[in-house]
């Protein structure tokens, strides 16, 4: 049920069987599906909903006008449909272009602690059905995310990338705006990626190139030090036969 300190607007409905946590608020117009659970100090904004059996663990902020699947678990402290990092120049500063889109996060997504979901420009931010994130994940307006991805902590995707069904992003990795990344592509921890991948890829680095050209990189790069040193004797070498040849030692 509700619980006697919850804040349950007028205009807002909570289905039968569903569970409002201590403090919590219930906007205008926003809608708790059937079994759903809202932990203590939620906050679900005004015409948003939370479908059937969907769980949000305490502190989640949920803004106005988004959807919410069913089955979905979001865990402490994450944010969705916060105002996306957009800006434009003009007279003279940075100023935020108007954000009136909206967030759809379809059935069985599960997000981690500390995620952050920002709202379209336009249109929606979309997370597809089956798709599960780790904690302290930033995923920017517009983007929209297939079904059933995987995408590590500390990975942040920025405005308008997408990614295929079945992607799977490592931990700390960064995706520019506007980049596809395609179904089943797999991004390495660490990369960089600020052009689109295709689909089946299995790529590492900055910039991203496949994993086994990345390897070489990665061993050559281990050898660097011994690599200068032997650079330096051939140097030095190379000048004492020229020397001797010129006939100057």
């Amino acid at each position: 049920g509700v619980h006697s300190t919850a804040i349950v607007d007028s205009s807002a409905k909570v289905e039968a069987g569903a569970s409002v946590g201590a403090y919590a608020i219930i906007g205008p117009g926003a809608v708790i599906g059937t079994g759903a659970v809202i932990g203590a100090f939620c906050n679900i904004g005004e015409n948003s909903s939370v479908g059937e059996r969907s769980v949000l663990d305490t502190h989640v902020a949920v803004y106005h006008n988004c959807r919410i699947g069913a089955n979905v678990i979001i865990q402490a402290n994450s944010v969705i449909g916060s105002t996306g990092f957009g800006y434009s120049w003009f007279d003279g500063s940075h100023n935020l272009v108007p954000h009136n889109g909206g967030v759809v996060i379809e059935d069985f997504v599960e997000l981690g602690a500390c995620n952050c979901i920002d709202r379209a420009k336009f249109g929606d931010t979309v997370i597809g059905a089956g798709t599960k994130t780790d904690n302290l994940v930033h995923i920017a307006h517009n983007v929209v995310a297939g079904k059933c991805c995987l995408i590590m902590a500390q990975a942040g995707i920025a405005g308008s990338s997408k990614l295929g069904n079945g992607a799977v992003i490592g931990g700390q990795v960064a995706i520019a705006d506007h980049v596809n990344i395609g179904d089943g592509a797999m991004v390495a921890p660490k990369s960089g990626v600020p052009a689109d991948i295709a689909a089946g890829m299995k790529v590492a680095g900055t910039p991203p190139m496949e994993v086994r050209e990345a390897l070489k990189v990665m061993m050559a790069t281990q050898r660097l030090p011994e690599m200068v040193k032997q650079l330096k004797e051939l140097t030095n070498k190379v000048a004492r036969l020229e020397a001797s040849k010129d006939n100057t030692k």
